[in-house]
């Protein structure tokens, strides 16, 4: 966000910047995946159900599911997908 100057906007803006840009959304924020439901694509979102992990984890998680994420990308009827990495300690 900060490379597009869009640090510290609402969960709103971001939607409907992503959803006019076209673009796939990947986070952390659960709130996503609520608006990919309650509005539907586009946007997609991808979210990472990771929990409190560093930046170098967050990176290999999506390195690792790089094809799934590409797929889910092109599929013209999917909205979000979900992506973790085993059980979180609650």
């Amino acid at each position: 966000m900060r490379q597009l100057d869009l640090g510290g906007a609402t969960d709103v803006r971001l939607w409907k910047l992503a959803s006019t840009e076209q673009r796939v959304l990947v986070t952390k924020d659960e709130d996503f995946v609520r608006l990919s439901v309650l509005r539907g694509p586009p946007p997609k979102v991808v979210w990472l159900n990771v929990g409190n992990v560093d930046t170098t984890a967050v990176a290999q998680v999506i390195l690792h599911n790089a094809a799934a994420i590409e797929a889910f990308a092109e599929h013209p009827e999917l909205g979000f997908l979900a992506i973790g990495i085993g059980p979180r300690a609650g």
